[in-house]
């Protein structure tokens, strides 16, 4: 909050988050002594996806296709932004209920979009 640092997962999402509808928005971060503590925009009526499929049973293909096209949409941004998720899944894209509208949420194992071979495993 100083300016000095920031963890790597907040320079990401500020990086991705500005005024793009398809990721959680990060309003402020708090660091405490043993951990950080990030408050993110939370639609009022919503659940991440796998939850979203479990309460359905099944989506149908007009649905998927909507959700599905809003998440590589997502993913489009983060590379023009030079970044990576590297965990993308169901638990990790969140479905605001009222508007149908999917965010890409939990950039924890994001790392800067590289040329060369990522050699470690995220996710």
């Amino acid at each position: 909050p100083d300016g000095t640092r920031a963890p790597l997962e907040i320079v990401l999402l500020d990086k991705v988050s500005a005024g793009f509808p398809g990721i959680v928005q990060h309003h402020e971060w708090l660091e405490l002594p043993k951990n950080v503590v990030m408050v993110l925009e939370c639609p009022e009526q919503s659940q991440d996806l796998l939850h979203f499929i479990w309460a359905r049973g099944f989506l149908c293909e007009e649905v998927a296709r909507h959700l599905f096209r809003q998440v590589l949409e997502a993913v489009r941004h983060c590379t023009s932004c030079r970044v990576l998720h590297r965990d993308i899944e169901p638990e990790n894209i969140l479905v605001d209920l009222a508007t149908g509208q999917a965010k890409l949420i939990d950039f924890g194992c994001g790392t800067y979009l590289q040329a060369a071979a990522y050699t470690s495993f995220a996710g």
